[in-house]
């Protein structure tokens, strides 16, 4: 953001945040997984703010990917105990996925039409943006 501030003789430009639908929903055997991830989302939104874009011209995107095809998804029931193995591997094959280059295609889809501040989930091959509720309204 120092760099593309047109406070600092930048641009200005766009920054964006990759979180989860783990940000959005907690998925029971990633507990810390998603809690960093609702982090990520959370701090992208109040960078999104008008005060920040007014003064840098700088906006903020929230990326949520949905299970995308990697290493680490095929690798993750061999993170937990024998315990659950079995659960996470049926909550692996229950979710839908996509493959990194979907992923990637519909990413390159919201850069170039989100606004600043907005939240995106890029699951399944599918784009949707998500529509948060303030619950304090003062």
């Amino acid at each position: 953001m120092e760099f593309m501030s047109k406070t600092k003789g930048g641009q200005g430009g766009c920054i964006i945040n990759i979180s989860s639908i783990a940000g959005l929903k907690p998925i029971e055997f990633v507990c810390i997984y998603s809690a960093t991830k609702c982090a990520v989302t959370s701090f992208t939104r109040s960078l999104g703010q008008p005060i920040y874009f007014d003064k840098s011209g700088v906006s903020f995107i929230t990326i949520c990917p949905g299970a995308t095809v990697t290493p680490i998804l095929a690798a993750l029931p061999t993170f937990f105990s024998h315990q659950y193995c079995n659960e996470v591997d049926n909550l692996i094959k229950a979710m839908p996925s996509q493959t990194a280059e979907i992923m990637a295609k519909n990413l390159m889809k919201v850069v170039e039409t989100a606004a600043n501040g907005t939240t995106w989930i890029l699951e399944d091959g599918t784009i949707k943006e998500v529509h948060f509720q303030d619950a304090i309204t003062s």
